[in-house]
């Protein structure tokens, strides 16, 4: 299952959390980092989420990664 925990060991940015484990995150949903990084996923440089907020951590119940 996904948590906060494993967000923020992925370095990912909110699209590429979105397209990996099919979620529907929206910006107003996630903590991101103060300064921009480069994703882990995309390579592309961007904001990288931290945590997913506490009242939205229930839209992480559905994530199944994907094998693309």
């Amino acid at each position: 299952m996904l948590n906060n925990k494993k967000i923020k060991n992925l370095g990912y940015c909110r699209s590429c959390i979105n397209d990996v484990y099919g979620l529907n995150l929206k910006k107003e949903d996630v903590f991101i980092y103060e300064f921009p990084g480069q994703c882990k996923n995309c390579k592309r440089m961007g904001n990288i989420v931290a945590q997913v907020r506490p009242s939205k951590t229930w839209k992480l119940l559905g994530a199944r990664e994907s094998d693309g």
